[in-house]
């Protein structure tokens, strides 16, 4: 079996940015990117390090250096731990990645307060390739590194395993309802709407929206959308923006009406529109753009087990990995690590590692029942646009949709 381990940190602050990796020794170098160019710094494996910052930071190096410390003795036997399941496992190979991230912020908004943030984040990822020659990924992020929950990424592996064991592939794409689960099922939905009512892209035109569709119907009734949620223990990194702005709406979508786009002070200019306070950038050398932090679609009335069995034939997806959206083609594509096919309100059977095309508009518009079992994802959600990354926070309950067709 072919194994390894990457390990990798990052401090970022306002014009500079730094990554730690684990070298063959087994210590730790830091390459720090700022306006002059790269310089190196050697840490030993408690994080201390052999020689100081050559530029100044935001928050003092102490903070950092116990963040990086407290956490490194952690992850360790969180890492040691999954080792030892993953040995247990039937695979050709796998792979460990273990980040730690520190962001701090430090931003003069347009009247000149000076305003900062802070966001600590552990992340671990496993990458992993079944006997069968199935690769997956899965993974979870925690502010805490002790909350990282070892032995349910075992069981989501173990889980995943099996299902491709039992996989039924030949499964009929017309005419099929489409299940989503809670928690990362929010990713399909942040694709399907959010990027459409972001401001560029109506300004540009490319999005179905315009800003004429203000306080329009664009969906049903039960579809209720926030982009804040105060109760969000991930999300207080995101209480204002790279512009320094404050998100000054409560609802983007309120009973199946578009209340407000997401936008900044110049695309908000240009249309004529609120600014709403979500400008983003993966740091401070990127040119800001329009984009969400997060993405909350609110409980409805229903029972997930009533959804399932009200689905005469469909597919419930497990385990969504990823999506990604062509908005000139308008056709999104989502990864799922696993689904299974429904008929006559019972599960049937796996289909293990799928890819589906959808069509976005379609998918908004056929929106059918939401269940009562919000959940927040496992905080390993990223969005990416034009050619910059950052986290973001989703969060949405067991969502149905009538008919559609998939591929």
């Amino acid at each position: 079996m072919n194994s390894k381990i990457i390990w990798k940190a990052n401090f970022r602050q306002k014009k500079s940015e730094l990554f730690i990796k684990k070298n063959s020794a087994g210590g730790n170098y830091i390459f720090q990117k700022n306006q002059e160019g790269f310089s190196t710094i050697e840490l030993d494996s408690a994080g201390n390090q052999n020689h100081t910052f050559l530029t100044a930071a935001a928050e003092p190096l102490a903070h950092r250096k116990q963040f990086y410390a407290d956490s490194l003795l952690i992850l360790k036997k969180k890492i040691s731990q999954m080792e030892e399941l993953l040995k247990q496992l039937p695979l050709s190979s796998w792979t460990i990645n273990c980040w730690q991230s520190r962001q701090f912020y430090w931003i003069t908004d347009r009247e000149g307060f000076a305003l900062t943030k802070k966001f600590s984040h552990n992340y671990l990822y496993i990458s992993c390739q079944g006997s069968s020659g199935q690769s997956y990924e899965i993974g979870e992020g925690k502010e805490k590194s002790d909350e990282i929950n070892i032995s349910g990424l075992y069981q989501r592996l173990i889980n995943l395993l099996n299902s491709e064991k039992d996989s039924w592939k030949n499964f009929p794409g017309q005419n099929v309802s489409l299940i989503i689960p809670p928690g990362n099922g929010a990713l399909l939905m942040h694709e399907i709407i959010g990027h459409f009512l972001e401001a560029d892209y109506i300004l540009k035109k490319i999005s179905p929206f315009s800003e004429k569709s203000i306080n329009q119907k664009i969906a049903g009734d039960s579809l209720n959308i926030s982009l804040i949620d105060p109760a969000d223990p991930g999300g207080n990194f995101f209480k204002f923006d790279d512009y320094g702005e404050q998100p000054e709406i409560d609802m983007l979508i309120e009973n199946g009406i578009l209340r407000s786009l997401i936008s900044d002070h110049f695309h908000s200019f240009w249309l004529k529109i609120k600014c709403s306070g979500f400008c983003r950038q993966e740091n401070f050398f990127d040119r800001p753009l329009v984009r969400m932090s997060g993405f909350y679609i609110q409980p409805g009335k229903n029972h997930p087990e009533d959804i399932l069995h009200s689905t005469e034939k469909g597919l419930l997806i497990d385990d969504l990995q990823k999506g990604s959206i062509d908005l000139f083609k308008r056709q999104l594509l989502v990864s799922c690590n696993n689904a299974y096919w429904i008929e006559k309100g019972k599960i049937i059977a796996p289909t293990g590692k799928i890819v589906l095309a959808l069509d976005p508009q379609q998918l908004l518009s056929r929106i059918e029942l939401i269940g009562n079992d919000f959940r927040y994802d496992r905080g390993i959600s990223f969005c990416h646009k034009k050619g910059q990354t950052v986290p973001i926070r989703l969060g949405q309950p067991t969502i149905k949709f009538n008919p559609i067709n998939l591929q």
